[in-house]
């Protein structure tokens, strides 16, 4: 891209795009680790702003280094958390069906 008055305009509005992207990524995934942390979190809402974050990710343009790592490690721990109350529900319903409840934690899927 050359310096004239429009390029570097572009590449500064570019740069904004990106960073505002990445802090709105990162509030996703904050949102949804918070409900999956709360004993009432609500799972369905954890697993929407996930999958926003996600569909958001691709939109950057480029990422700083640091910004991927911190990006990568909340996403994977995010997932991991997501997949453990999901594990939790199951045995939830397992033990619902078999008259025997073995968690208080409820999970609701996503429609």
């Amino acid at each position: 891209m050359s310096n004239t008055p429009e390029a570097v305009t572009l590449a500064s509005l570019r740069g904004r795009t990106d960073r505002e992207l990445v802090a709105l990524i990162e509030a996703a995934l904050e949102r949804a680790l918070l409900f999956c942390q709360h004993p009432n979190g609500d799972g369905a809402k954890a697993e929407q702003a996930h999958d926003e974050a996600v569909k958001l990710l691709p939109l950057v343009y480029e990422f700083s280094e640091s910004d991927r790592r911190r990006l990568d490690t909340k996403l994977a721990e995010l997932r991991s958390a997501l997949d453990a109350d999901r594990a939790n529900c199951k045995h939830f319903q397992q033990g619902v069906d078999s008259g025997k409840r073995r968690s208080t934690h409820e999970w609701r899927h996503p429609e």
